[in-house]
């Protein structure tokens, strides 16, 4: 899955505290994502990936101590 690979990228660049790209590359993700429920409709993998996408943005905004914000991505 290219979006899989998209989470990932997010998630190396919250490694390398790119804060902004990590949203982004997660926000890219979360489209794909959606593009693919469409398609193919809801899986367990495809869960997997959402859960993916909004735990690295929840920890984004920890980091940025954006903390209720956090909470509604946990």
């Amino acid at each position: 899955f290219r979006a899989a690979c998209i989470a990932g990228r997010g998630w190396l660049a919250y490694k390398d505290n790119q804060t902004v790209l990590a949203l982004n590359e997660q926000d890219q993700a979360l489209e794909l994502y959606e593009q693919l429920k469409s398609i193919l409709g809801a899986s367990e993998t495809l869960t997997y990936l959402y859960i993916t996408s909004y735990n690295c943005i929840g920890t984004c905004c920890r980091r940025d101590k954006k903390y209720d914000e956090a909470l509604q991505w946990y």
